[in-house]
């Protein structure tokens, strides 16, 4: 089902898709957030409000089902600026309640690191059970900026049973080419 969403969207997304060349980083329009971008991967601008990419392999089939999308929404609406120190201690709690609600049925492996003064989470999760069943792989950091700061998640899902070592090799080094940029050092 899931599938063919994916495939209904890429259809529909057709004339905005651009495939990605080796190494091609792309860059938020405040340059806060890069990534380079698999090589081969596309470009798909259906990703909804929130929604800063969409990406997918250039030859998405029934056989490889694998997506990869960063998205942001406010960490509080309305509510007073944040500073980034504080930013870090919402992640570092964020990633405690999310450990302890075990939403996923098998746990590969998560941990936390600082990029640019930011506290990044990652995670590699698996739900679901046989031919339905999919592993996301997902990095969550907030920024400070001039209103209460922003959330991001950065998620690489495939279907377990397409997830071979070497595409989830593909994804990792996606999810670990993540640089942000604060304006100011660390």
């Amino acid at each position: 089902m899931r599938a063919a969403v994916v495939a209904a969207l890429l259809f529909l997304a057709a004339p905005s898709i651009a495939r990605a060349q080796n190494g091609q980083v792309w860059t938020t329009p405040d340059a806060a957030i890069s990534l380079t971008l698999p090589a081969g991967w596309t470009n798909v601008d259906v990703g909804g409000p929130g929604t800063l990419l969409m990406i997918t392999p250039a030859t998405f089939g029934s056989d490889d089902l694998r997506v990869c999308s960063l998205r942001e929404q406010a960490a509080r609406p309305g509510g007073p600026a944040l500073r980034q120190d504080e930013l870090n201690l919402i992640l570092d709690r964020w990633s405690q309640d999310w450990l302890s609600a075990r939403n996923f049925d098998t746990l590969h492996g998560h941990s936390s690191d600082t990029l640019s003064g930011v506290h990044v989470f990652s995670s590699d999760a698996e739900r679901g059970i046989g031919e339905r069943a999919e592993r996301d792989l997902q990095r969550a950091f907030n920024l400070a900026n001039s209103e209460s700061g922003v959330i991001y998640l950065l998620t690489c899902r495939v279907q377990t049973v397409t997830s071979t070592e070497e595409r989830l090799e593909e994804l990792r080094a996606f999810l670990a080419s993540l640089a942000i940029s604060t304006g100011t050092t660390p």
